[in-house]
């Protein structure tokens, strides 16, 4: 079996470190290749005319990538992406969750701390919280 993964430059988002140990661990084929900036500037015009609508979701680019250098080495790839929106499992999902949890509205409170009101009347909406969860935004943005 073998692995192919994204790498990034910037060490907040570079996952490489547990690509590693997991390949390692499992005796698996690790193939990693960097997005660069480059790269992801390029492709944004046809990615977006695959779409047919404007990119919503910033790993677009980066699983395209992924598909593109996957064709070298398998013929089937199975993917986890997505399964963190299922389950919830980013930060920005409390908001949707466990929308009133103290540290989550306190935290929403002093992120959007400029429109204040505006974002009062907002976040007691919940589907204005879903959307706002599931798009990488925050209501101040």
């Amino acid at each position: 079996m073998e692995t192919i993964s994204i790498t990034f430059d910037n060490p907040s988002f570079n996952e490489e470190i547990y690509v590693d140990q997991v390949a390692n661990q499992l005796g698996l084929k690790a193939h990693k290749f960097l997005l660069q900036p480059s790269y992801y500037l390029e492709q944004c015009e046809k990615a977006t005319w695959h779409f047919e609508s404007p990119l919503n979701h910033p790993n677009t680019i980066g699983i395209y990538l992924l598909s593109q250098q996957a064709k070298q080495f398998v013929t089937v790839l199975l993917s986890g992406e997505g399964a963190d929106e299922v389950f919830g499992g980013y930060d920005r999902f409390a908001s949707v969750t466990h929308p009133f949890h103290w540290s989550t509205y306190l935290s929403s409170l002093k992120r959007n701390r400029s429109g204040l009101i505006k974002h009062i009347l907002n976040y007691s909406a919940q589907d204005y919280r879903a959307i706002m969860g599931a798009a990488y935004m925050a209501p101040a943005m």
